[in-house]
């Protein structure tokens, strides 16, 4: 069987047991790049950076066309909501005072031929010859 078996030790002069010398094996790879796990851990951590920042860069410059087409439909249609704004105010004066119970009769004469009763008719006539003047109707 394939035991290991330690070296034979040979007697010094002095008595004693010496142990054969040990050959020092120098470590030229491991010396020359110690931190060799830390170096590929902070290699592999900027390109996954790296491979991140371009990705969102590139998913930006996708989205900026984007963007400019929103914002142009955005401010033609804040333009649009400030015209019918304008307008709706405009209809909202207009009902007001068309709902005002103290101008119904100015409103009744707007709208149709009457006129008041009360209220006396003035018809205006051109005279050839004449100053323009007013005349009554004659019943």
């Amino acid at each position: 069987m394939n035991a290991i078996q330690p070296p034979p030790q040979s007697l010094h002069p002095s008595g004693t047991v010496s142990r054969p010398m040990r050959r020092t094996r120098h470590r030229s790879k491991r010396r020359s790049v110690p931190h060799q796990g830390m170096v590929v851990e902070v290699g592999a951590k900027i390109a996954v950076n790296c491979i991140l920042a371009i990705a969102a860069a590139s998913a930006l410059v996708r989205l900026i066309p984007y963007n400019l087409s929103y914002q142009s439909k955005l401010a033609t249609l804040q333009q649009e909501v400030t015209r019918l704004d304008q307008r709706v105010h405009r209809l909202q004066a207009g009902f007001d005072r068309r709902f005002d119970p103290q101008q119904a009769r100015s409103t009744m004469q707007e709208q149709s031929n009457r006129v008041d009763p009360s209220q006396l008719r003035v018809i205006w006539t051109d005279m050839p010859n004449a100053d323009t003047t007013a005349t009554t109707p004659r019943p």
